[in-house]
């Protein structure tokens, strides 16, 4: 069953801007790199490349794990990720309104997320913390967010568990880099969204 919640639509590669607005409810915060795909190299433009000393390299290689979950389950999806800073360089040809768009980076990420990218409301990068976000430690820039838009159930999937605190490591699904998205790690994933959503609360 396709996530009815989700409401972003696309006209043919371009998704419309701007993203469906953050409602209440639960998120989950997604990161690209060791969780979506065995983590690329960055070329010196800010562009990601395959590692061709990575077997079967592919990017995205783990979508398909993680969208069976986004199908199941009314939950929104927010960009936790350092693709989304440099992701407007990616157009070939600027569409009339991009950058005057809070989300610019919708027209690049989002169709390469599949069904998941219609469940993207926006991402833990915004343009008012300038340099600052990238200084910031993952959680700092989960925490971030989750305050200023008042978001109280969250599950963030992620590689990157440095400065994680124990108080919140119920919170996070840890993914190993090296194998990236695992069936294991989606079937947790399932059920922390599951016992989040069941009861209401912060799990």
């Amino acid at each position: 069953m396709i996530n009815s919640h989700c409401t972003n639509t696309q006209s043919g590669s371009i998704p419309h801007t701007p993203l469906p607005s953050l409602r209440p409810g639960t998120v989950l915060f997604l990161d690209f790199d060791g969780v979506l795909h065995r983590p690329p190299y960055w070329t010196e433009v800010g562009l990601p490349a395959l590692d061709p000393e990575i077997p079967d390299h592919q990017l995205f290689e783990r979508l398909h794990l993680l969208e069976p979950v986004i199908d199941e389950l009314p939950i929104q999806v927010v960009l936790s990720t350092t693709w989304v800073p440099t992701a407007s360089i990616w157009l070939p040809s600027t569409p009339p309104d991009a950058f005057a768009n809070p989300h610019p980076w919708g027209y690049t990420l989002v169709p390469l997320l599949g069904r998941a990218g219609k469940c993207v409301v926006g991402s833990t990068f915004e343009i008012e913390f300038g340099d600052g976000w990238k200084d910031m430690t993952r959680f700092e820039q989960i925490e971030t967010f989750a305050a200023r838009h008042q978001v109280d159930e969250w599950v963030a999937l992620d590689d990157d568990a440095r400065g994680w605190p124990k108080l919140r490591q119920h919170n996070l699904v840890k993914v190993d880099p090296d194998a990236a998205l695992t069936k294991s790690d989606a079937h947790e994933l399932r059920q922390r969204l599951h016992t989040l959503l069941a009861v209401g609360v912060p799990v």
